[in-house]
């Protein structure tokens, strides 16, 4: 067990992850990311939503705020 702990790397802080979300006319995207040592976006999770009848009808900036609702929710 002393051994595991002497050879294995030290825990390193986690780089902040980046919730990214848009809604359309019938569904919600949410994609949950984070960046790597290489600069670049690594895709950590995804989540899609159909709305339901009545959410189809709610206005634009209605549904981009139901779709952040729902990515901090999933």
């Amino acid at each position: 067990m002393k051994v595991f702990f002497k050879t294995t790397p030290p825990l390193i802080h986690v780089n902040p992850f980046i919730l990214e979300m848009d809604a359309s006319d019938f569904v919600i995207g949410v994609i949950l990311s984070q960046l790597g040592k290489d600069n670049l976006l690594h895709h950590v999770g995804f989540h899609s939503h159909n709305f339901s009848l009545v959410e189809i009808n709610y206005k634009i900036h209605d549904k981009k705020f139901l779709a952040i609702m729902d990515a901090f929710e999933e």
